[in-house]
């Protein structure tokens, strides 16, 4: 899997949704952060869009799971991710209805 941080949704206007996953960017913020900033992300989305959360707080490893449970969107994957030096986890969400 990719991880991109440079990468942003863009809207294909034939079928109205993204050529690829938002991005959202959370390396470096600590609990709750991570899942709340996924949460607003989610809410402006329709049902189906994905958003690829990167994050390095070790909370979210479990935080992330439960947020997607308890709201009805789908963990589509979780990688583990080293580039140089630095580790953070991508997670793959799909917003549910």
């Amino acid at each position: 899997m990719t991880c991109d941080p440079d990468t942003r949704m863009t809207p294909t206007p034939e079928i109205g949704r993204p050529e690829g996953p938002a991005i959202l960017d959370a390396r470096g913020q600590r609990c709750p952060l991570p899942v709340i900033r996924l949460g607003a992300l989610l809410r402006d989305l329709t049902p189906g869009y994905v958003v690829q959360l990167l994050a390095t707080d070790p909370a979210a490893q479990t935080d992330v799971p439960a947020f997607c449970r308890m709201r009805g969107h789908d963990l589509v994957e979780v990688v583990e991710v080293r580039v140089g030096g630095s580790e953070h986890t991508a997670y793959l969400v799909r917003r549910g209805t």
